[in-house]
């Protein structure tokens, strides 16, 4: 085969280009090596939007590679394509490529000219050598321009002379290896391997939104998620564990920092909250606990959002979840202030969650911490009086007072400096 296959440390089969077949080597120099980068549905954007969220996903592929420190000749958009060209090394390349939101798939692939059908089989023959030797193979064309042959020629033929030189069979259903080539006018990329993205579209193309975190599997998967949705995701962390929950909560902050903030600088805002457990175990009735010190930590979100430019808050409440997270009490936390709160995990249960997580590679970081909140509310009400929290808050903890002590006990953390990302 063209490529090794390899798997992803965060546990996805990905095919990645691990090492080059010697014999490939010896015939493909570094400037023969293309990583094809795919886009999905900037591909349907009106043609303004589609060029800049193309010239996004391109400044953010060549961060991302100059941070992973690959090597390589450019980064350059085509129809349907960006082509990180020349990549050294070229596991690495194709490991960062995939991790770049707006990013579908990632195929490491050699390039090589030819202008007649029988000059396209004849060079990728050459190249596959006998990766396909006593297997069942398919055959995957595509063209972009103008040919005197159709993709479905290309397939045909280079099937039939993959039978000759020993393919066991086709099987275009359940086939044991496929090789793809993707012609564009004289120019043949061909390869075998495809690595998904994780889609959505290139991060910084929508606005800034402040995400409240706690360390655990939900907020960092609320913030992965609008991530893929292309916003600025800042972070704000609320600390009543001690330095036991900040240590995870930074852990995971400097993950999505480095693995998958490509093409922007996410901020950290550490806010210091003991200060209130004391106020809510003397004034307020246990089972309120819970949803007053939301709205500390929404009051003192917003603050910071306006501050520093986010138009949005997000968390990680699913509804139903956990006792702050009923319907009810969700309204009753979010109508304390007027910034808009987004709930990317609203209709996911617990273990779709941690699914993801595992999947985004957050899951070994959060699994070390604990659910801080419920600790503070043994005996949560799932349908908290309005009327007299508001009253309760009024009188000993007014929302001016939450205000001015985020804003004077709050930290601000360049993640990829601190990190050293």
């Amino acid at each position: 085969m063209l490529f090794k296959a390899n798997t992803r440390s965060d546990g996805l089969e990905c095919g990645c280009a691990s090492v080059l077949e010697a014999s490939l080597l010896r015939q493909a120099s570094s400037a023969d090596v293309v990583v094809l980068v795919r886009y999905g549905e900037l591909a349907v954007k009106g043609a303004p939007t589609r060029r800049r969220m193309q010239a996004r996903l391109a400044r953010n592929l060549q961060e991302a590679l100059e941070r992973k420190h690959v090597e390589h000749s450019g980064v350059r958009v085509v129809e349907g394509r960006v082509l990180v060209e020349g990549p050294t090394p070229l596991e690495r390349a194709v490991e960062t490529a995939s991790r770049v939101f707006g990013v579908v798939s990632v195929s490491p692939s050699v390039r090589f000219a030819a202008s007649t059908l029988e000059e396209i089989v004849r060079g990728a023959i050459e190249l596959l050598e006998e990766a396909f030797v006593n297997k069942r193979v398919r055959v995957v064309a595509r063209r972009v321009g103008a040919h005197d042959f159709t993709s479905l020629d290309v397939a045909k033929r280079l099937g039939s002379l993959m039978l000759e030189r020993g393919a066991s069979g086709v099987d275009l259903k359940n086939p044991e290896y496929t090789v793809y080539l993707e012609i564009r006018g004289n120019t043949i990329y061909l390869y075998d391997v495809v690595v998904p993205g994780p889609g959505g579209i290139p991060l910084g193309s929508e606005g800034r939104v402040l995400a409240l975190v706690s360390g655990g599997f939900d907020s960092a998967v609320a913030s992965w998620m609008l991530m893929k949705r292309g916003s600025r995701v800042d972070l704000a962390f609320f600390n009543i564990g001690g330095e036991e929950q900040a240590r995870v909560a930074r852990e995971v902050a400097c993950y999505l920092a480095c693995e998958w903030a490509h093409g922007v600088e996410p901020v950290l805002h550490e806010v210091e909250l003991r200060w209130l457990m004391p106020l809510l175990a003397m004034h307020f009735p246990e089972g309120y606990r819970h949803v007053v010190l939301k709205r500390a930590m929404y009051a003192g979100a917003e603050a910071l959002a306006r501050r520093y430019g986010a138009r949005a808050l997000a968390t990680g409440e699913s509804l139903a979840q956990v006792s702050s997270q009923t319907l009810h009490n969700l309204v009753v936390t979010e109508e304390y202030i007027d910034m808009p709160v987004l709930r990317p995990l609203i209709g996911m249960d617990k273990e779709e969650i941690i699914q993801l997580a595992r999947k985004i590679g957050t899951y070994d970081i959060s699994v070390k911490t604990r659910e801080f909140c419920a600790l503070a509310t043994p005996r949560p009400s799932t349908s908290v009086d309005r009327e007299r929290v508001n009253r309760l808050m009024q009188e000993h903890l007014p929302k001016q007072q939450i205000v001015e002590y985020t804003l004077k006990y709050h930290k601000r953390i360049k993640l990829k400096q601190e990190c050293q990302c």
